[in-house]
């Protein structure tokens, strides 16, 4: 049987030298058992405001304890600029053979980028038709 030692936040497992930080484990279940409860569970709102913006959860979050305020009213603003974007791009490829292709989160999350699977001819096109 391995033994195991909590040494400030951190667990280590003897032989195997497994190293989990507890600090951000405990964190991210605070952020998950806020949003799932729609409330702040455990923790300030600045702390876990901050993990879900590293986790880009920000506006789900938000919606989901029902924050209103700047914050919020600027991941707003960035959603919507954000899906402006995607329907502007899908609009300059509309006669091009390509998918938008985006990992989807259980959440609101605002994506940083737009993935385009194209053939190689779509792509030269399309990058005329996007820059115009």
């Amino acid at each position: 049987m391995r033994k195991q030692h909590d040494v400030q936040n951190a667990t280590y497992i003897d032989r195997s030298r497994i190293y989990v930080d507890t600090t951000i484990h405990t964190k991210t279940l605070k952020l998950i058992r806020s949003i799932d409860s729609g409330s702040i569970v455990d923790g300030s709102i600045e702390e876990l405001a901050e993990l879900a913006g590293l986790n880009k959860v920000m506006l789900g979050f938000l919606r989901r304890i029902c924050y209103d305020g700047t914050l919020r009213n600027r991941e707003e603003n960035r959603y919507k600029r954000y899906m402006s974007e995607v329907a502007e791009i899908s609009k300059a490829l509309s006669s091009l053979d390509y998918a938008l292709f985006k990992f989807r989160k259980p959440i609101e999350h605002v994506s940083v980028d737009i993935d385009i699977l194209n053939t190689s001819y779509a792509s030269l096109e399309g990058r005329k038709n996007v820059s115009r």
